[in-house]
């Protein structure tokens, strides 16, 4: 194992208290005004009757993003 990723590991750990973590992702809705299109309403509308695409996003401890994905 690289000494990156074992930094990385051990501040995960000393953080959250779960070993043997290296990176996070979380997801975020972002709203948006309505797009217009056949498919807008089925593809970006949102159950909080608003419109909206969902971020997914992977970062390490220092919170460096490793990918995002729209």
């Amino acid at each position: 194992m690289g000494h990156r990723m074992q930094d990385v590991m051990t501040k995960f750990k000393n953080w959250c208290v779960m070993p043997s973590v290296v990176d996070a992702i979380d997801d975020s809705h972002i709203a948006i005004t309505k797009l217009s299109g056949a498919f807008a309403e089925d593809y970006y509308y949102h159950k909080t009757k608003g419109y909206n695409i969902v971020a997914q996003v992977v970062v390490d401890i220092q919170k460096d993003l490793l990918m995002c994905m729209w």
